[in-house]
């Protein structure tokens, strides 16, 4: 005759000290994202600000900071073209885009 088998598996209430530590290892780490997320909000809305005062459009700084370099704004030309020279050294403008910013800030 065969016996059934029992595949029952037995829970008993103790855990074994599990629960805890990673409930509280699962809300640190909870708290540290939540904390990561609040400061990058912080900083993006700060450097926001700070464009928006210094007449800078924050969705198009790259766009406004070039303009501002071929139009000069008071700056004398060396300034212009050493401006210039400086976004087209740093990849920020084009070798066209500097060639021309560069007849446009000598009037050629």
């Amino acid at each position: 005759m065969v016996r059934p088998v029992s595949l029952a598996i037995e829970v008993s209430g103790d855990s074994g000290g599990f629960e805890t530590p990673f409930l509280i290892a699962f809300a640190f780490v909870g708290l540290l994202v939540m904390a990561g997320f609040a400061f990058v909000v912080y900083a993006a809305i700060r450097s926001a600000r700070a464009a928006r005062r210094s007449g800078i459009d924050p969705f198009t700084p790259d766009a406004q900071l070039l303009a501002q370099a071929i139009s000069g704004r008071g700056r004398t030309i060396e300034q212009r073209l050493a401006e210039l020279d400086d976004l087209h050294r740093r990849g920020v403008i084009s070798t066209d885009e500097h060639r021309t910013a560069r007849a446009r800030a000598l009037g050629t």
